[in-house]
């Protein structure tokens, strides 16, 4: 890499640290907590708050730290777990291992770890606009726009401040469609990129298996409409390397189980629960029926055990999608408006994703998105495996929520998405629109 690469990337990830330290002293919770943390030497209570240790991953990842394997994924269970893919517990872990759980250390450790994965994933996302054509002046002025009116409109909270797993999918996806995008556009040159990009799937399907699958379906297209059927090798790659987790999970749950084990559990909560089949967070925290919060369910969960707890979920749900199919396809609709043009409105959601900036502003951009989606849809005889990829990417991605359970949350996961397809609709405007001049003129 060169110099200039090096500072390139290193500014990136500069201005990420900067964001993340900027946004989080705007949190008084969070700069009292810090200065007495400094004063003090030891890690302030209020910085111990589950959303500042990636909540079920930190939990399961001071389990393999202290040595009991995938359990939790609360405190107090040591039993086995599939409720999360095993990346980032094995990063949370790796973390505490090194210099302890909920210490100073491992408090400023995990900030700087965000903001090099933010960081890198700015840093990518910029490339994918200039391999979609943003090189001149103005071009990559109005990409790198679009990039962060999307980010501080929908995400500085979740990329800057808490600790989930958004900062690592933001990562994640923005690599992914950087590798995608020159895979497809120039073609593979060896095997070994194919071989390469099967590992890019499997990690990913060991980290959120929906943006896996959505990978992976639009790897199929773009691979067809490329008419290179090589890459279905890729598929092959990506299994094997999500195999080892789905055996453990077998072993231990006596039923197959790929990578998660919340499947109907979202499917009962989407459906029975949530009244309009969206999650939102006054409602999560106020219905009582959610394990996460400390309470009768937590208790009945832990009671029951993982396996029986979503088995007992899973026989509730088909017995409502039995009795009331109304009731499912209402919900799926709702969810299938709010995924894509209708901004899932909730009073928390200031709290969680954005405080400062007005809704209807969140209101105004969030169809973009599904707009630029239908514009950039290739035209019949087309081949441009590129941005076909990037259009299956985004229907696939968002299908399962909408089948099961969505939650703005696994919207803000695709914004590197959101900006090309934004970037590209664009670009199709303009091009439709100068032919349409130009054939006004010819006449």
């Amino acid at each position: 890499m060169s110099r200039s690469g090096v500072r390139s990337w290193a500014g990136w990830i500069l201005l990420a640290l900067v964001a993340s330290l900027g946004i989080s002293l705007l949190d008084s919770e969070w700069r009292g907590a810090a200065l007495r943390t400094v004063r003090d030497g030891e890690l302030a209570e209020d910085l111990k708050r589950p959303e500042l240790w990636g909540v079920e991953y930190g939990f399961i990842g001071a389990h393999l730290a202290a040595g009991r394997g995938f359990a939790g994924p609360y405190p107090e269970v040591t039993s086995p777990t599939a409720v999360m893919p095993p990346v980032l517990p094995l990063l949370f872990g790796a973390v505490f291992a090194l210099t302890g759980y909920q210490t100073s250390s491992s408090f400023v450790l995990l900030q700087l770890l965000r903001a090099l994965v933010v960081g890198l994933g700015l840093g990518c996302l910029d490339r994918c606009g200039l391999e979609l054509g943003a090189t001149s002046p103005r071009a990559r002025a109005l990409f790198r726009a679009l990039g962060a009116a999307f980010i501080l409109v929908f995400a500085p909270r979740r990329l800057f401040h808490q600790i989930y797993d958004e900062w690592f999918l933001f990562g994640a996806v923005a690599m992914a469609l950087l590798l995608a995008l020159r895979l497809f556009r120039r073609g593979p040159r060896r095997r070994l990129q194919v071989v390469g990009w099967g590992v890019v799937l499997g990690a990913m399907a060991l980290t959120q298996p929906v943006v896996a699958f959505a990978a992976g379906l639009a790897t199929l297209a773009a691979a067809g409409r490329a008419r290179r059927p090589g890459w279905l090798w890729a598929l092959l790659v990506a299994a094997l390397v999500v195999a080892p987790w789905s055996i453990r999970n077998a072993v231990h749950f006596d039923s197959p189980l790929p990578v998660k084990s919340t499947l109907f559990f979202e499917l009962y909560y989407g459906t029975l629960i949530s009244p309009r089949g969206i999650h939102l967070e006054e409602e999560v925290m106020t219905s009582g029926r959610h394990p996460f919060f400390p309470g009768a369910e937590r208790q009945r969960a832990l009671a029951m055990g993982e396996g029986a707890y979503f088995a007992e979920k899973r026989r509730l749900f088909v017995e409502s999608l039995v009795t009331q199919p109304q009731l499912y396809l209402a919900k799926t609709t709702y969810r299938l408006a709010y995924a894509t043009v209708l901004f899932p409105y909730s009073r928390a959601h200031r709290v969680f994703f954005n405080p400062v900036v007005p809704t209807a502003l969140k209101f105004a951009l969030y169809p973009l998105p599904f707009m630029g989606l239908i514009l950039c849809w290739p035209r019949r005889g087309e081949r441009r495996p590129d941005l076909l990829f990037l259009v299956v990417f985004y229907v696939a991605y968002l299908l399962p929520y909408v089948l099961i359970h969505f939650w703005l949350r696994y919207w803000v996961q695709l914004l590197p998405l959101h900006v090309l397809l934004i970037y590209r609709g664009y670009g199709e405007l303009h091009a439709w629109r100068d032919g349409v001049r130009a054939t006004t003129r010819s006449a």
